[in-house]
């Protein structure tokens, strides 16, 4: 599943750094948040269905990915040249606190929503409000990729002391994919307030400028010779 979001980085980092070198970093830098934006848009909405449509999500998350390179020419160009070590530094800290809160953040969502919902869900199968509170709790503190690496592992039989029941399964099964949408959804938000805040802050260049104001001289010139016609 992660080769889906892995290849597209791959490809789309060296081809979306060309495109920033010919016509700048802003649109392409855009579009790849956007990508960003959308995959976690559909995951949200598609997660716990067909697996085909996961990896689909998790490839415009991958494409966005790409936007790296882009994201590194606006501030590396951004300063002056003696100060260019300490923006490099200063990027990849952003990168490694961005990931370690991203994970810290999400998972945390998901824990919380899985001890929200599946206790509940768990009532018509588990009268006993202790026992029922226990399998939340192991549940939930389960809820990570460790403790899934040890039950599902290929060819990796269940522990002893682990029941297997399918209903309570189901029900698990449930609550974890609410946990993660909600988490999905939570980094759509996230995603779709970087694109707003770099839409209107990121730096034009010049080729884009120009680009921009002869658009908007044409469709001013379009909008006067409108007035004219129907004058």
């Amino acid at each position: 599943m992660m080769v889906s979001m892995t290849v597209p980085t791959i490809i789309g980092g060296p081809l979306i750094g060309r495109i920033s070198a010919r016509i700048g970093p802003r649109r392409p830098t855009l579009v790849a948040v956007g990508c960003v934006l959308f995959g976690t848009a559909f995951l949200a909405l598609t997660t716990g269905g067909w697996i085909g449509l996961t990896a689909i999500g998790l490839a415009f998350v991958g494409v966005g990915g790409g936007g790296v390179a882009a994201v590194t020419g606006i501030a590396m160009t951004s300063i002056s040249e003696d100060r260019a070590g300490m923006a490099s530094g200063i990027l990849s800290v952003q990168r490694a606190l961005g990931s370690t809160v991203g994970f810290a953040i999400m998972g945390s969502i998901l824990a919380a929503v899985v001890s929200l919902t599946l206790s509940s869900d768990l009532e018509p199968l588990i009268s006993d409000d202790a026992t029922r509170a226990e399998v939340v709790e192991t549940i939930s503190d389960d809820a990570n990729p460790r403790a899934m690496a040890t039950l599902i592992g290929p060819g990796r039989p269940l522990p002893d002391e682990v029941r297997e029941d399918d209903e309570l399964y189901a029900a698990a099964d449930a609550s974890f994919t609410d946990g993660i949408r909600a988490a999905e959804a939570l980094a759509f938000l996230l995603v779709l307030g970087a694109f707003v805040h770099g839409f209107r802050t990121f730096p034009r260049t010049e080729s884009s400028a120009a680009a921009d104001e002869e658009g908007e001289a044409l469709a001013d010139g379009e909008a006067a010779a409108a007035e004219e016609g129907g004058g």
